[in-house]
């Protein structure tokens, strides 16, 4: 007598095994296509640490340049970092996955910060710390309006983690280091003013650096003060009346000021004398002003090139 199976079970059995089947199959290509190197981050967001930072997309196993991003930028963490090669000059570097506008890219993990929100070093001296306590302070500083990625969730006994790149600095690179909570703000109108800044101070062109400080402005910052000395300095400075004046004479002070325009205000310190030394003038303006209680003009030197109110110097032959 022949045994009689039930077709719904057959259909089973099989539907079982071909489920099997495509599983380990599935579970093959992903292995294979897994980047070896590849490591898991957290978080949600990120923060572009550096102006025009590189954004590449992955082509033949490298990394090929697409597009850039801009300091301050917030953007998706896509909880991917590995290493590649970079196509354009063929060295390995440490790329992050991110997504901008919906669009994913690779960051180099040096000018990105995962995990993090987007704020500003709103002290004049902020000391950064080796861990969340007043033991850890560093000799290391975090320049005032400097654009940070903050890690708010790592919060610990009123100090929180940063990362940041700063250039011209000893470090350059931080990466989760300390800092008291209140010299950090996450306040969006001043971020968003202060990010304007920072990329302003980076642009050679003035009518740009101008429009972008403006724009600065209508964030309606704490900061106004600040971008609005930055904006009179791209202010033409008013022609200038002098007469010529070529005198040889002896500095009578110490660390006595050169400065490229003749005004405390408007005019930056270049250069110091000290006392006894000679310098050459080759003009001198022609109205009389006031400094500090003392009556004189703004004397033209040569070397070091620059201004000196004339209260400093002595003419040579009234020695």
């Amino acid at each position: 007598m022949k045994k009689r199976y039930p077709v719904a079970g057959i259909l089973l059995c099989a539907a079982l095994f071909a489920g099997c089947g495509n599983k380990q199959n599935s579970s093959v290509s992903v292995s294979e296509s897994a980047p070896a190197a590849e490591k898991k981050a957290s978080g949600k967001t990120a923060v572009v640490l550096y102006h025009k930072a590189a954004l590449f997309i992955e082509e033949d196993n490298a990394m090929v340049y697409k597009t850039t991003a801009s300091i301050g930028d917030m953007v998706k963490w896509q909880d991917v970092v590995k290493k590649s090669v970079r196509k354009s000059d063929g060295q390995e570097r440490e790329f992050a996955k991110i997504s901008v506008d919906g669009k994913d890219y690779w960051i180099q993990t040096v000018f990105v910060a995962g995990n993090a929100v987007t704020g500003l070093v709103s002290s004049a001296e902020t000391i950064l710390y080796s861990k969340a306590d007043a033991t850890g302070a560093t000799s290391d500083i975090l320049p005032q309006y400097a654009i940070v990625g903050v890690h708010s969730d790592s919060e610990t006994n009123g100090f929180v983690p940063v990362s940041a790149y700063i250039e011209g600095t000893r470090y350059v690179t931080v990466e989760k280091r300390f800092v008291k909570k209140e010299n950090i703000s996450v306040n969006n109108s001043d971020v968003r003013a202060m990010q304007l800044f920072a990329i302003a101070s980076t642009e050679k062109n003035e009518v740009v650096k101008k429009e972008l400080l403006k724009n600065a402005l209508e964030a309606n910052s704490q900061y106004q003060q600040r971008i609005e000395e930055a904006l009179s300095a791209l202010e033409p400075k008013a022609a200038l009346e002098t007469e010529p004046l070529s005198t040889s004479f002896t500095v009578n002070d110490d660390n006595v000021n050169v400065r490229d325009y003749p005004d405390t205000t408007d005019g930056a310190v270049v250069a110091q004398l000290q006392r006894d030394q000679t310098v050459t003038s080759v003009a001198r303006l022609s109205a009389a002003v006031e400094l500090a209680g003392m009556t004189g003009h703004w004397i033209q030197i040569v070397e070091p090139a620059g201004w000196v109110f004339s209260s400093f110097l002595i003419e040579a032959d009234e020695q």
